[in-house]
């Protein structure tokens, strides 16, 4: 009997031994916590191949708050004008779920031509997080167009 025990000893120690000491499954960050902060467009990808910002001198950013609030703004350099809207935000099932609340009054006059500056404008659109970019999935032409998003360091904003 105690031969037994010492065996069972044995084994538990080890099994103790190689047990490892922090947590055995690592948490990735929702989603939700992913997505905030301000995420500047690097470019697309369309059928397949990344592609860099067909004007180079647009600024494309988006900005995601905690509160569910966001924001976009574009504009382009060495040129006047600029589009700004707030939104207020959700993401379900890998999708981001976004309505219009607010038209800057200053933005250039051809922002109302852009259906994300319209008021009360709703959209859904499938997102992903890869490689530590932020990916906005659209449609052009019946194929996948995906913006690509960099994170902006925190007071990095134009």
């Amino acid at each position: 009997m105690a031969l037994i025990r010492y065996f069972i000893l044995v084994i538990l120690l080890g099994a103790m031994i190689c047990l490892p000491t922090g947590p055995v499954l690592a948490i990735s960050p929702t989603e939700e916590d992913q997505i905030l902060g301000t995420w500047k467009n690097i470019g697309f990808i369309y059928q397949g191949e990344f592609r860099l910002p067909l004007n180079p001198n647009l600024i494309l950013l988006f900005e995601f708050h905690a509160d569910g609030t966001n924001e976009i703004f574009w504009a382009r350099q060495n040129e006047p004008g600029f589009c700004e809207r707030k939104g207020k935000y959700s993401i379900i099932d890998h999708r981001l779920e976004d309505e219009v609340v607010w038209i800057n009054p200053d933005n250039n006059i051809e922002c109302s031509q852009d259906p994300d500056m319209r008021l009360g404008r709703k959209a859904s659109n499938e997102i992903r997080f890869k490689d530590g970019k932020f990916h906005l999935y659209l449609s052009l032409a019946g194929d996948p167009f995906i913006y690509v998003f960099d994170r902006l360091p925190t007071d990095d904003r134009p």
